[in-house]
This record gives C-alpha cells, structure tokens and sequence, in this order.
C-alpha cells in the first residue's frame, strides 16, 4: 500500500514538472532572445561605423588645414557616385570628403585661426554654437599641425569623449550615440568651388578657403583598352587647373569622371546599334579659357597581346597563336602584369623578337 502511495506521488511530481516544462517553455520565445542580440550586434556596428567616420574626417580636417597651412594647391574637387568628395592636391595627395547621413550626431570638431599668430588650431564648438581652442594635457592650445585629438564612445555612458594627450585621459563632451544611427556624423557640411578656389564649410560654419592649381593638367594614365560586352573599367587620371570638363565616348558606351577615375562601360552585346570602339575623351578647360582635351581608345574585343608572369619570367601570347615576344625596353620588376599587357596594347612599349632557337 505504501509502496503504491509513494509511486502514485512521484507519478503527480511528473506529470507537475512536465505541466512546468510545458509552460515555461510556452513562455520562452528563442526568436526574441535571437532579435535582441541581433539589435544589440546592429547598434554597436553603427556606433563603430560613427566612429570610425568622425575618425577618418578628423584626418581629413588636418590634411585640409595643413594643405592650407603650406599654400599647397587643389589639383582637382570630384564628386563621386555616393555624394561624397575626392580632393587631390598639387603633390599628389588626396582625401575623400565623404557624405554624412545615417550617422551618430558626434561632437564638432573644428579648427580656430589664432588671429594673433595666423596658425590654425583645434578646437570644439558646443551645441550653442560656441568655439573654444582645445587643449593639451599641458594646457597649450593644439596647432593643427601637432597631433589631433582622439575621439571615442564610452561604452557605459554611451557618450562620445576627447583626448587631448593622445589617449592617456579621456574628457566627456556632453554627446551622446544612441546606436540609432539617425543623425549625422560628418564633421563637414558643403564643398564647393569656383573658377579659382575650393572651399570647404564646417558644420560650425568655419570655412577653409584652398586656391586652385593654375598648371592646366588632364591625362588619361592608360593606353588603348580593350573590353567584353558590357564589362566596366576604371581608368586613373590626372588632372589640375580645371574650371570645367565634358566627357564623350562612341554611341552605346558610357563613361563617367568622377574622384575615383574615368569609369568606362563597353554595350551589351543585345545592343545592335552601339559602336563596336572608338574614343573616350575628356575636353578640360581652364578659368582663363585655355582647354585641352586627353583621349583613350576604346574597343570591344581580345586584346592582341596576354601576359603571364612566373617569378622573374614574361612571356606573351599574340591572339593569332604566335608566341615567345621579348619585352627588351621595360624594367619588368617595375611593372606588373596588367601593367605591362596595357602598355604593350597601347603601343607605348615596343616588342622584338625573341630567337628561340638561340
């Protein structure tokens, strides 16, 4: 009887423990854990992205005011497909100004010209518009030319911080980052240009005024390209001292200038009124009217001439089965495959034959 009673309790403690797994389980919902987590791992890319933004256009701010500081001139001011901006200067050097949305509102760092000695230095603005001159762990004001400041989101308070000793303390600048990613992070606000200079405006309304390289300059870095039916090309340029530029290109090809190169796009193959090659050109012209005008050929086929390279050896190999062409006027360590195959194709480098029975 006892017996009985007691396997008649464990059996109530079962069924009691299953009505429980049975309802916790009917409570717990593993897709919610899973979003959560997943909105948590959102959040925090964004805040990385934001901070990494304001990172990269910190850099572009000193490289700005340094150009400025030197009297380097702008080379050339391209917009890019993604609105952003491609500025290269006089020595070659470049930056992207990049488009801001669907950032963290971040706090504005600026650059403060010190009326008395001319030198530009860092600053912040607040949100009541207020510019002070940052300072170092010394308590000097920062020239743009030193280091620049740090930036980063403390992960506790969630609010954005500055260092002005390079990274040894940590100063809270009353932004804060949401994760949201619905403000704007940019510390820049327009660009814009005229027939002599560029100019560059702050979020705080500080404006950097760099002249234009007068030396009128428009070259197309490569020789003669060959394309497949709707294939795509970015061919590098250079080009300075340009007020403003047309672009043309055979019917049925399209070709754009922006900050990264001239993108060409040969027709598809369906389009039977296309031209099958001839010239992409850019005609530039200066503020004092003077133009010039670069070209590369363009044309939807093989290539004449493939390369291959293994270790320290080139061969080529002409389409019509010819082979074994010595490239005798080319440092080829310089140079690389496709390098070497554009110029070839180009007719910028001249071929001899190589004597294989020698």
């Amino acid at each position: 009887m006892r017996r009985n009673q007691f396997l008649g309790g464990i059996g109530k403690c079962m069924c009691f423990l299953a009505v429980c797994v049975m309802t916790f389980s009917s409570c717990y919902n593993d897709d919610d854990l899973k979003n959560s987590i997943s909105g948590l791992e959102d959040r925090m890319d964004k805040l990385e992205a934001s901070l990494q933004s304001v990172q990269t256009d910190i850099f572009t701010l000193k490289t700005l005011t340094d150009a400025l500081s030197q009297n380097k001139s702008i080379a050339s001011v391209l917009e890019n497909e993604d609105g952003s901006y491609t500025i290269k200067f006089s020595d070659k050097t470049e930056v992207t100004i990049r488009n801001g949305e669907n950032g963290e509102d971040a706090p504005q760092i600026t650059v403060i010209k010190n009326e008395e000695d001319g030198v530009y230095y860092w600053g912040i603005t607040s949100t009541d518009g207020k510019k002070t001159f940052l300072e170092d762990g010394e308590g000097n004001m920062m020239p743009v030319t030193a280091a620049a400041p740090k930036i980063r989101i403390n992960t506790n308070t969630k609010e954005w911080e500055i260092s002005t000793d390079g990274g040894k303390t940590w100063e809270p600048t009353g932004v804060y980052a949401s994760g949201e990613g619905t403000g704007d992070t940019s510390l820049f606000s327009g660009v814009s240009q005229d027939d002599d200079y560029a100019y560059f405006t702050l979020k705080d309304g500080t404006i950097l005024k760099l002249s234009k390289s007068k030396e009128l300059k428009c070259e197309i870095l490569s020789g003669k390209q060959y394309f497949a039916n709707g294939e795509e090309k970015l061919i590098s340029v250079e080009m300075s001292g340009i007020s403003k530029y047309t672009v043309t290109k055979p019917d049925g090809w399209k070709a754009s200038l922006t900050g990264k190169g001239l993108t060409i796009i040969a027709p598809v193959a369906e389009n039977q009124y296309a031209e099958t090659g001839g010239k992409v050109a850019i005609m530039a012209v200066a503020s004092n009217g003077q133009s010039i005008i670069s070209e590369i050929p363009v044309i939807i086929g093989e290539a004449p001439v493939t390369i291959s390279v293994e270790g320290q050896t080139i061969s080529t190999t002409l389409t019509n089965g010819v082979e074994m062409y010595y490239l005798g006027v080319l440092e080829i360590n310089e140079y690389s495959a496709e390098a070497v195959a554009e110029l070839v194709n180009g007719y910028a480098a001249r071929m001899y034959m190589k004597d294989s029975s020698s």
